[in-house]
């Protein structure tokens, strides 16, 4: 998304969740601390932390496949916590109003569970040049100690973006069933190890 276009037209909660989805720009120096090892598990596949940090808002911690980086992934998976917001369906709608007013033919949705309160959003997004596609989703939830979370989860193609969207649809709805009930829990690397003797 340009960000001239979403200024223009944003809210400040719409701006915390679309300002902190893009992958963080490659940092010119190493993190001051190396990051946790640590990894969620999501469609089947295993992402590692590869960055944390501050948004607008809150804090995000960003997952991608082995061997792959930030600025330059295939899945990502990302766990973002506004401890200030209090309303789920506010940043939901507030995302989908962004999408829509940079990229009006974006095809986007939004549902809320009745029960729960949370709020899925999924959308595609391509480049102007058409180079690559992205498939999120997202799912807006009331934190446990306050605030909302927002899991989400991405898939970008390179190879084929048409081939993609063209068998999008049974991946969307398996997606939106799998982030129905959230990432999962973080686990780091000493919980795979076999306990102490």
């Amino acid at each position: 998304m340009h960000l001239r276009t979403i200024l223009a037209h944003a809210t400040p909660a719409f701006l915390a969740v679309v300002i902190s989805a893009a992958p963080p720009a490659p940092a010119a120096e190493p993190p001051a601390r190396p990051l946790p090892a640590e990894s969620v598990t999501f469609d089947g596949r295993t992402l590692e932390l590869v960055w944390e940090g501050e948004i607008p808002g809150g804090v995000a911690r960003e997952f991608v496949p082995a061997g792959e980086r930030p600025e330059a992934w295939t899945r990502l998976a990302s766990i973002r916590s506004y401890p200030a917001e209090r309303d789920p369906k506010a940043l939901a709608v507030s995302l989908v109003t962004g999408i829509k007013a940079e990229s009006p033919q974006a095809p986007c949705s939004i549902r809320q569970d009745a029960t729960t309160g949370d709020v899925l959003v999924d959308y595609v997004f391509w480049p102007a040049d058409a180079s690559s596609v992205e498939f999120n989703v997202f799912r807006f939830s009331k934190a446990a100690d306050g605030g909302v979370v927002a899991h989400q989860y991405a898939i970008r193609e390179h190879r084929d973006p048409k081939g993609f969207i063209e068998e999008l649809r049974p991946v969307r709805e398996r997606l939106l069933g799998d982030m129905a009930a959230g990432l999962g829990s973080v686990r780091t690397a000493a919980a795979d190890r076999p306990p102490a003797r």
